[in-house]
């Protein structure tokens, strides 16, 4: 009976401690500016980080505006003829798939619609990165894939970042270092 009444504690301990900063008791917010880029490349893969970016510092306006640059950049992949002539029809569904759900973004009413985007985009962004056809990541630099066990009431959500440290866009300043890397591309 006891082991019924502590298994639940546990639960929810396990998940407090899983989403504590690993190196660091306390951020303030000057250290969780510190942790976003201010600069990036015109490139599909810099949007992208730069989205999860906007998404962590709670912009939904700077959400909304990197969603429809990404968006560009990918419908001009998916109209571009030389690529076309040089992957599978695999990779072409899949940047086809990339140019639509930033379309979601940029129309969503509130930042949780825009995070719920951002999730179907990290899954189709992980499987071209993964396949390769499409974007094609510098080999000098590691794309790490990260997990949130908490996002969308404790369903997870994955993400990929340029760098280790975690800066969660599922939950903004509120859990910003919630999360582990799972792998790394």
């Amino acid at each position: 009976m006891k082991l019924f009444f502590y298994l639940p504690l546990l639960f929810i301990l396990g998940m407090f401690f899983s989403c504590q900063a690993p190196a660091k008791e306390t951020l303030d917010l000057s250290e969780t500016q510190n942790l976003i880029k201010s600069s990036y490349e015109n490139d599909i893969l810099d949007q992208y980080f730069h989205l999860k970016d906007a998404l962590a510092s709670d912009d939904m306006k700077k959400v909304r505006e990197v969603a429809k640059y990404f968006k560009n950049l990918s419908d001009n992949l998916y109209l571009s003829t030389d690529l076309k002539k040089s992957v599978s029809n695999e990779a072409i569904q899949s940047l086809r798939k990339l140019g639509t759900i930033p379309q979601e973004i940029i129309d969503a009413e509130n930042i949780q619609n825009q995070r719920i985007g951002f999730f179907k985009l990290s899954k189709y962004f992980s499987e071209a990165l993964r396949n390769g056809e499409i974007i094609n990541p510098n080999p000098e630099s590691k794309i790490y894939i990260q997990f949130c066990p908490m996002a969308f009431k404790n369903s997870g959500a994955i993400w990929m970042s340029s760098d280790y440290d975690i800066v969660n866009p599922y939950f903004g300043e509120v859990m910003l270092t919630c999360g582990v890397v799972r792998d790394s591309i």
